[in-house]
C-alpha cells in the first residue's frame, strides 16, 4: 500500500478534536435543559468526531511505530476517502453542532431554568435569600451576598444564622428600629439603611422562609424630614389656635362695645320717647311700649354686669327668660371656642332681632354634626320678612367672626327668615390635613 501523507491528517485530527470538544459541550448543554430530541443527534456527532480523530492519530504516528495504515480497520478506512469528503463531513458536523447549538440557546432564553431565575435575582437592587429550616440555602442573589459580607464580614452559607445575627445580635454596630408593620430598619455607618423583613412561604409541599432586604436611605431620610415638618406644623398649629382664640376674645370685647353704643342710643331714644310722654301725655299703648322699651334696655343693662366667667349661652337663657322669649335648641353644643362662641353670638343677634323686628316668642337653633363640620340653623315663629335682608350691624359681625373662624354664613327669606352657620370642628380652624405624630 502507498505511503500515507501524515500533514494533511494532522488538520483533520486537530478539526476533529475541536468538534468533540464541541459535540461534548452541546451535548451537555442539551442534557440539561432536557431536550432529549437533540440529545441522540449530538451524541451520535461527537462519537464520530472522536473516530475520526482516533483514525487522524493512527495516521499521524504510523511511521513512528514502524506499522502499516492498512494493518488497521479506523485508519485504513479513513485513508481510503478523499481528503475533500473528510473535510466536507467535518464541516457539515460544525454546521450541525452550530445549529443545535442555536437552538438550544434560543430555548434557554424562552425558558424559564434555575440558571435564568439566579440572573434575573442576581439584576435586582433588592437582596433576596430563600432556605429551609435549618438554614440550607435555596436561592441567594448577589445583593444580599454583598450585604451579609458588609453586616457580618462572612459569606452568606446559612440562611437561619444570618437572620439571627441581623435580627437578634446586637453586637452589629448597626442602628436597628422596628417598623410598624415589624420590619426592621439597620443603618450601617455609611449611612445606608436596609429594610429587611422575613416570611414563610410554601413550595412544593415543604416550607421555605424568604429573606428581603430593600435600601430605604433616601424614604428614611425623607420621613426623618416629613416627622420635622409635622412637629413645626404641630407648633404653627397650637400658634394659630391660640391666634384665633385671641382674635374671638377681641371680637367678643368689639361685640360688646357695639352692644354698649346700640343701648346708649336706644336708652337716649327712650329718654326722649318719655319726655315726650311726660309732657305730652299719651294713651294706654304708648305707654305700655315705653315700659316694655325700657324693661328689656334694662335686662340688657344688667346682663352687661354679669361675670366674666359666666357661660355666654347660660346668660343668653337668662336673659331670653327675662324677656319672655322661649330659646330651643335641637343638638349638642360646642364646648370649645371659638364655635361656641359664634353660635352665643347668633342667638344673641337672632334674639334682638326677634324681639325686636319680628315679634315672635320663640327662637329655635338646629344643629346638625357631619363630621368635620358644624351646622347651625336659627329660626323665629315672629313675623317673616317679604323683602331681601340688608345685613348691618348685629348680622355684619356674626358675619365677619364667622369667616375669621374658617366658616361660611348664609341668610335666607323664603320660605322663612333663616341664619345658616357653617363653622369648622375643633382644631379645623387652624392648619388642618396634616398628621402631628
Amino acid at each position: 500500500m502507498t505511503e500515507v501523507p501524515t500533514i494533511p491528517y494532522f488538520w483533520v485530527g486537530l478539526a476533529s478534536l475541536l468538534l468533540f470538544l464541541a459535540a461534548c459541550a452541546v451535548l451537555v448543554f442539551a442534557l440539561w435543559l432536557r431536550r432529549l430530541r437533540l440529545i441522540p443527534l449530538t451524541a451520535v456527532a461527537a462519537g464520530i468526531s472522536f473516530l475520526v480523530m482516533q483514525g487522524a492519530i493512527l495516521i499521524i504516528y504510523a511511521p513512528e511505530r514502524d506499522y502499516l495504515v492498512s494493518d488497521d480497520f479506523l485508519s485504513s478506512c479513513l485513508a481510503s476517502l478523499p481528503l475533500g469528503l473528510v473535510f466536507g463531513l467535518q464541516i457539515a458536523l460544525g454546521l450541525l453542532l452550530g445549529l443545535c447549538f442555536r437552538t438550544l440557546l434560543r430555548r434557554e432564553r424562552q425558558q424559564i431554568t434555575p440558571m435564568s431565575v439566579k440572573a434575573a435575582a442576581d439584576s435586582l437592587p433588592d437582596g433576596l435569600c430563600f432556605y429551609l429550616p435549618g438554614g440550607r440555602i435555596v436561592l441567594v442573589n448577589e445583593t444580599m451576598q454583598r450585604l451579609c459580607q458588609t453586616l457580618t464580614g462572612d459569606y452568606l452559607a446559612n440562611g437561619e444564622v444570618f437572620r439571627r445575627r441581623v435580627f437578634e445580635d446586637a453586637a452589629l454596630p448597626l442602628q436597628r428600629q422596628i417598623a410598624e408593620d415589624g420590619v426592621l430598619v439597620l443603618k450601617g455607618a455609611d449611612g445606608t439603611a436596609w429594610a429587611i423583613s422575613d416570611a414563610q412561604a410554601d413550595y412544593r409541599g415543604s416550607t421555605v422562609i424568604m429573606l428581603t432586604a430593600t435600601v430605604v436611605t433616601e424614604l428614611l431620610e425623607k420621613s426623618e424630614s416629613l416627622r420635622r415638618l409635622q412637629d413645626q406644623l404641630a407648633g404653627l398649629n397650637r400658634q394659630l389656635t391660640d391666634y384665633y382664640r385671641d382674635i374671638a376674645a377681641l371680637t367678643t370685647q368689639k361685640e360688646m362695645l357695639g352692644a354698649r353704643v346700640r343701648l346708649h342710643d336706644e336708652m337716649g331714644a327712650d329718654l326722649l320717647m318719655m319726655q315726650r310722654y311726660l309732657l305730652h301725655g299719651g294713651g294706654e299703648a304708648e305707654q305700655a311700649e315705653l315700659e316694655a322699651r325700657l324693661r328689656r334696655n334694662l335686662s340688657f343693662l344688667k346682663s352687661e354686669h354679669f361675670p366674666a366667667s359666666r357661660d355666654e349661652l347660660q346668660m343668653i337663657r337668662e336673659t331670653a327668660e327675662k324677656l319672655k322669649l322661649r330659646i330651643v335648641i335641637d343638638g349638642t353644643l360646642p364646648h370649645s371656642a371659638p364655635a361656641r362662641h359664634i353660635l352665643a353670638t347668633a342667638l344673641h343677634e337672632c334674639m334682638t332681632n326677634t324681639l325686636r323686628h319680628a315679634g315672635g316668642d320663640e327662637l329655635r337653633m338646629v344643629l346638625t354634626d357631619t363630621g368635620d363640620r358644624l351646622l347651625a340653623r336659627l329660626t323665629n315663629n315672629g313675623t317673616q320678612p317679604t323683602t331681601p335682608i340688608r345685613e348691618s350691624g348685629g348680622l355684619k359681625s356674626l358675619r365677619s367672626l364667622t369667616e375669621q373662624a374658617g366658616g361660611t354664613m348664609t341668610v335666607t327669606v323664603s320660605p322663612v327668615f333663616a341664619v345658616c352657620l357653617e363653622l369648622p370642628k375643633e382644631g379645623d380652624h387652624a392648619v388642618s390635613g396634616f398628621d402631628r405624630g
